[in-house]
C-alpha cells in the first residue's frame, strides 16, 4: 500500500499488482502480486522479510526504487520495439518530425496497453491515428510530450535514441497525473451539465446513465451499487 501511494503521488502511476483489485489488500501474496515483474531472487527475499513481519522503511524504499528501475527497463524495451516496428535503427538519429511521430506511436500503444511487436509499420501508424482520433485526452498527451521535448532537448533538430528515451521518461513522470487531472475536470464539467435545476449538486441516476449512452460521457458507467 505504501508503494502504491508513493507512485500515485509522485508519478500518477497505478501499477498493476500494487493496487487492490476488489477493494481489499491481499496478505496471501506478500510479493505485492507483482508476479514475474520482480526477479525470483528479489521476490523470495521480499516474501522472507514479510514473513518475519520485519519490513521497515529502508526495505520499502529499496523495493520502491527497484520497481522504478524495472519500469525504466520496460520503457527501454517498449521503445526498442517501437523503433523495430517502424523500421527505425536505434543507432541512427532521427529528425524532429520523425522523432515526435515515433514518440506519438509509442505513447498510443502505451496508453492503450497494446504490444506494438505484433503490428506491421502500416498498422502501427493506423493504430496511432485511431487513438489520436478517439481518445479524449490525446491532445493533452501530445502537448505534454512537446513540452518535455522542449525541456529535455530545447531547440534540437536531430534526436538520438537516448534523446527520445529521455523525452519519454520525462513525459512518463507526469503522464498519469496529467491525464487524471484532465479526466477530473472533464467529469466535473459533465456532472455540472446534468445537475438538477435547483442547484442541489445532485444528479439523477437516469440522467447519469443517459449521458453515458447518448452524451459521450464514457466515464459514467459505474454500477448503481458502486455509486
Amino acid at each position: 500500500y505504501a508503494i502504491h501511494r508513493l507512485f500515485v503521488q509522485r508519478h500518477g502511476w497505478h501499477v498493476k499488482g500494487l493496487a487492490p483489485q476488489t477493494g481489499d489488500w491481499s496478505t496471501s501474496a506478500p510479493a505485492l502480486g507483482m508476479g514475474d515483474r520482480l526477479p525470483e531472487s528479489l521476490r523470495d527475499l521480499i516474501e522472507e522479510e514479510l514473513a518475519k513481519d520485519d519490513f521497515h522503511l529502508h526495505e520499502i524504499a529499496v523495493l520502491a526504487a527497484t520497481v522504478e528501475t524495472l519500469i525504466h527497463g520496460e520503457a527501454v524495451g517498449r521503445l526498442e520495439s517501437t523503433y523495430m516496428a517502424l523500421y527505425r535503427d536505434v543507432k541512427v538519429s532521427l529528425s524532429r518530425q520523425k522523432a515526435l511521430q515515433l514518440i506519438d506511436t509509442y505513447m498510443a500503444f502505451f496508453t492503450a496497453g497494446n504490444n506494438i511487436s505484433y503490428y506491421t509499420s502500416a498498422r502501427a501508424h493506423q493504430f496511432r491515428e485511431r487513438v489520436a482520433k478517439n481518445w479524449p485526452y490525446w491532445n493533452g498527451l501530445q502537448g505534454l510530450v512537446r513540452e518535455k521535448q522542449q525541456q529535455v532537448a530545447p531547440g534540437a533538430s536531430i534526436f538520438a535514441f537516448s534523446d527520445v528515451l529521455n523525452i519519454i521518461e520525462a513525459a512518463h513522470e507526469q503522464l498519469g497525473s496529467r491525464v487524471a487531472e484532465g479526466n477530473c475536470r472533464d467529469i466535473e464539467s459533465r456532472l455540472l451539465d446534468i445537475e438538477e435545476a435547483n442547484g442541489t449538486g445532485r444528479v439523477r441516476v437516469r440522467d447519469f446513465y443517459s449521458h453515458f449512452l447518448h452524451g459521450g460521457a464514457w466515464q459514467f458507467r459505474e454500477r448503481i451499487d458502486y455509486l
